[in-house]
């Protein structure tokens, strides 16, 4: 028998995503030839990743359906720093942009990390409020580069 949707009971429909597409060259290459391959079905992309919009045109030109990785913890933020402090902290810069090279001296603001926002929640010190101005930044930046709201929205590192 068959569902609403026209599928059968017995089907069973297996969805590959790889996160974190847009984070450098080489890991977008990675995703890219596994759609190729047929191992992927989906990518979750970190629109403030060093390659987001490259990786966005690499997925349309093969198909690859992209979600929204939505990124609190790693890099910089979409939204002007001033505007998420609570969810910041100096440190190295590593996600050069293309054709940059990261120098170890070189800082930037950046989110806080998996286990320092962790601990700015414990403490009491992470603004919810500027969290969610975060999370508006990043849908209305997939937007923006995709031409599209995402289908998906999955999390980096939680």
């Amino acid at each position: 028998s068959q569902d609403a949707m026209g599928t059968r009971e017995d089907e069973v429909f297996l969805i590959v995503t790889a996160d974190d597409f847009g984070m450098t060259p080489e890991r977008d290459r990675g995703i890219i030839q596994a759609k190729k391959k047929g191992i992927l079905t989906n990518t979750s992309l970190l629109v403030n990743g060093s390659t987001a919009r490259e990786a966005v045109e690499e997925a349309k030109q093969c198909g690859l359906s992209v979600g929204l990785h939505l990124n609190l913890t790693e890099g910089p933020p979409i939204s002007d720093a001033a505007s998420v402090p609570s969810l910041l902290g100096v440190g190295p810069k590593w996600w050069p942009r293309r054709g940059e090279k990261a120098e170890p001296s070189s800082e930037e603001l950046q989110f806080l990390g998996k286990e320092g926002i962790r601990q700015a929640l414990k403490d009491g010190k992470l603004s919810m409020s500027e969290a969610a101005v975060e999370v508006r930044a990043q849908l209305e930046a997939f937007r923006e580069m995709t031409g599209s709201f995402p289908t998906y929205i999955d999390g980096h590192q939680h």
